[in-house]
C-alpha cells in the first residue's frame, strides 16, 4: 500500500502525481522521496532549475 514509503502522505502525494502526469515534486522533505519516480526538488533548487533564482 506504501510503495516504499515510510509515510502515508508521501505515498499518497506521489501517486497521485504519476496519477495526474506532473514532471516533478517540489518539497523541502526530499529525503522521504528516495524511491519517487518522479524529479523531486527542494523549493530553492526548482527555482534554479527554472531560471527565476
Amino acid at each position: 500500500m506504501l510503495m516504499g514509503y515510510s509515510d502515508f502522505e508521501d505515498a499518497v502525494l506521489c501517486k497521485a502525481g504519476q496519477l495526474a502526469g506532473v514532471d516533478a515534486i517540489v518539497t523541502r522533505n526530499e529525503k522521504d522521496f528516495k524511491k519517487a519516480r518522479l524529479d523531486i526538488y527542494s523549493p530553492s533548487a526548482f527555482l534554479v532549475y527554472k531560471g527565476k533564482y
